[in-house]
C-alpha cells in the first residue's frame, strides 16, 4: 500500500512519526531503510526459528528419552502376577507409541503452538497500532471462519482418534502374538 500511495506515509500518524524520527530527506530513503529494516527482521526471525527449533527438539527427545526409560523400569519393577494379566503387546504400545504419540504429536505441537502465538502477537500488536480497523475487520472474519471449521472438524477429529488408536492396538497386538508364536 505504501510504495503505491507514497503520501500515506505522512497521513498516517505512527509512520509520520518515524519519518520525522529517523529525519529522512525524502520518500525514498525512507523506503529504502523499511526495506533493509524488513530484510534485517526476517533474517532474525530466521535465526531465531533456528534456534527454536534445534531447543524445540531437545526438548522433545529428551522427554521421549525419559519417559521410555521411566515406563519401562515401571514394568520391570512389577510384580509376575501383572505379567500373568496383562498383554505384553499393550505394555509394549505404551512404552513405544504412547510415549511416541505424546513426544512427537502431543508436546511438538504444544510447543511449536506456543512459540508462533508469541510471534502472532507481536506482530498483532504491530497491526493493530498501524492500521486498527483493517486489522480488527481481518480478526473478525478470521476468527468466524476458524470457529466455523473447528466446530465442523471436531466430530471426524475425535472418531479419526479412536479409530486410529483401535488399529494401533490391534496392530501391537498381533505383531507381538506372531514374534510370541515364533519362539513357541
Amino acid at each position: 500500500v505504501l510504495f503505491v500511495n507514497p503520501e500515506k506515509v505522512h497521513s498516517n500518524r505512527i509512520l509520520a512519526s518515524l519519518y520525522n524520527f529517523m529525519r529522512a530527506p525524502d520518500d525514498k530513503y525512507f523506503f529504502a531503510v523499511l526495506i533493509v529494516s524488513a530484510i534485517v527482521l526476517f533474517t532474525l526471525k530466521s535465526a531465531y526459528s533456528v534456534f527454536m527449533l534445534y531447543a524445540q527438539q531437545k526438548v522433545i527427545v529428551s522427554t521421549y528419552n525419559r519417559l521410555t526409560r521411566d515406563i519401562f523400569f515401571s514394568y520391570l519393577t512389577k510384580p509376575y502376577s501383572f505379567y500373568l494379566s496383562t498383554n505384553s503387546s499393550v505394555s509394549f504400545k505404551n512404552i513405544i507409541a504412547e510415549v511416541s504419540q505424546f513426544s512427537f504429536g502431543f508436546l511438538a505441537s504444544s510447543i511449536i503452538i506456543i512459540s508462533e502465538s508469541i510471534v502472532f502477537l507481536g506482530i498483532l500488536a504491530f497491526l493493530l497500532a498501524v492500521y486498527t480497523t483493517a486489522t480488527l475487520i481481518f480478526i473478525s472474519v478470521f476468527g468466524m471462519v476458524m470457529v466455523l471449521v473447528g466446530l465442523t472438524l471436531k466430530k471426524r477429529i475425535t472418531a479419526y482418534s479412536a479409530e486410529r488408536d483401535k488399529y494401533s492396538q490391534k496392530v501391537y497386538k498381533t505383531a507381538m502374538e506372531s514374534l510370541a508364536s515364533i519362539k513357541e
